[in-house]
This record gives C-alpha cells, sequence and structure tokens, in this order.
C-alpha cells in the first residue's frame, strides 16, 4: 500500500484527508509510472491501474477509442485534457461570473463544457499481442507519450472518473437520488447534505435520474423544478406511485405542488 504518499500542501483541507486515504490505500505498484509491456487480465484492471497513478500525479485518464474483439483487441486511452482547445472568438470569459444577487455579469451566459480541452499529448494503448521471447499472447500496455502540457491538479478529485473512489461522494450521490426522487429541489437537498458534513454540484444533482421509465416524469415538470429551485423558490410535490402485478414500481404521477417565494 501508498504508505507515504501526501497530497500537494495547497489542496483543499476538506478534500486532503480523503485523497490521502484514497492514494494510500491503492497497491504501491499503482503509483509507478505505466511501463511497456506490463501485463492485464482485462481491460478494466488496466484502467484501474492507470487511473490510480494519475490520481497520484494530478490527473485522470479516460478511454477514447478501442476494439475488444477476442482476437484484435486495441484500446487507447488518454489524458482527460486531450481533446483540441476550441476557438474563443467572441471573446468570451473563461467561466461565467454572477453579481451578489445571482445576476449574470459576463458575456459568457453559461459555462464552457470545453475548458479541459488542452490537447494534452499524454497516451498509452492496451492490446493483444505476443509476449517478448515466447509464443503466447496477452493484454500488453504500450506507451504513445507520457508528458503533459498542463499543470498537475491540486485536487485531483475534482475530476469526475476519480470520483467513484470518494466515498463520501458516494454516500453525498445516494442520499441525493432519494431526494431527487421525492423532487426535492437542489438548495433544499444540499441543506441536509450539508448538515452530514456532504456537498453535491448542482449539475450532478439534476444528472440523477435522467433516464426514467415512460411516464414516470414529464420533462416538462423536470424543466419547471428546475426553473423554480434556480429562481429561489421554495416547494413541495405529491406523488402518487403506480406498481404493476408483481410489485415493481413502474411509474410516479404528479398530483400536487405547491411553491412560494419567500
Amino acid at each position: 500500500m501508498a504508505t507515504l504518499w501526501q497530497a500537494h500542501p495547497l489542496c483543499p483541507p476538506e478534500a486532503r484527508n480523503r485523497l490521502q486515504d484514497i492514494v494510500q490505500g491503492l497497491p504501491e505498484a499503482y503509483l509507478l509510472p505505466p511501463q511497456t509491456g506490463e501485463e492485464f487480465e482485462n481491460p478494466e484492471s488496466c484502467l484501474r491501474r492507470l487511473q490510480g497513478y494519475a490520481l497520484s500525479k494530478g490527473f485522470a485518464v479516460i478511454k477514447v477509442s478501442g476494439s475488444t474483439d477476442s482476437k484484435r483487441v486495441r484500446i487507447q486511452y488518454r489524458c482527460i485534457h486531450h481533446g483540441k482547445q476550441t476557438q474563443n472568438n467572441r471573446r468570451l470569459e473563461l467561466h461565467v461570473e454572477r453579481d451578489s444577487e445571482g445576476r449574470t455579469i459576463t458575456q459568457r451566459q453559461r459555462e464552457s463544457t470545453h475548458t479541459q480541452q488542452m490537447n494534452c499529448p499524454w497516451s498509452v494503448y492496451l492490446s493483444l499481442r505476443k509476449i517478448r521471447g515466447t509464443s503466447q499472447t496477452a493484454l500488453l500496455l504500450g506507451i504513445t507519450h507520457l508528458e503533459h502540457n498542463h499543470p498537475m491538479a491540486i485536487n485531483p478529485l475534482q475530476y469526475r472518473p476519480h470520483l467513484r473512489l470518494d466515498e463520501e461522494h458516494s454516500k453525498a450521490l445516494k442520499m441525493a437520488s432519494a431526494h431527487r426522487a421525492s423532487y426535492l429541489g437542489y438548495t433544499t437537498s444540499q441543506r441536509i447534505l450539508n448538515k452530514e458534513g456532504l456537498s453535491l454540484s448542482r449539475t450532478d444533482y439534476y444528472n440523477l435520474h435522467r433516464e426514467q421509465k415512460a411516464g414516470e416524469v414529464h420533462h416538462e415538470f423536470e424543466a419547471l423544478i428546475w426553473a423554480l429551485d434556480k429562481a429561489g423558490f421554495r416547494y413541495a410535490c405529491r406523488a402518487d406511485n403506480v406498481f404493476n402485478e408483481a410489485g415493481e414500481l413502474v411509474s410516479r404521477q404528479i398530483q400536487q405542488i405547491w411553491f412560494a417565494l419567500d
């Protein structure tokens, strides 16, 4: 286990201990730079190893392409900042800024979804090929480029691929999922989470339960809930569950909604 690993000195205090616990619980081999010829049982174990290394260094790894055909396995993994930067011909600010009353004061009206695109060259691949000196084949790691063109993150838990390793984030997701199913607004959910020392971003909260069964929630109702919450309304909903003969939940029907502005 990686017992000597320490987080960056500037890592936020609320994330430092969680980050150190996660990294120190990883196999020590995960913290070593990827090596040509590393052997893996499957692509999942390869990604876990690469993601552990990335977490310890301050970036994240994502799969960008690949085939898992039993005879022609080849998967490419790249730094999360691999994408090419988009042009900013309108010269918008990098981030949205708001005044004390929540009004947008920048030309940019929405947060960019491409701020991670830095054209980073870091890249490795996993392929099925012969083990050197033998006639046997195995899933072996290959190196394309191990250099980055950007600073490492002070708090790598900011990257979504690493959040699944964070027990506190998983706990927050589980609680928030119940809130979302009960149609609680983000503000109310966040207040409940804060009492448990947890937090969740507005985006993550409203991304919960995106894939609903037909008839469970109308898109118009979801939009209304989002708008009420963003505008600062307090609201409550009453919904009836509809079950099939096997006792399985098949839909939820909205009966009442109450909202008010303080």
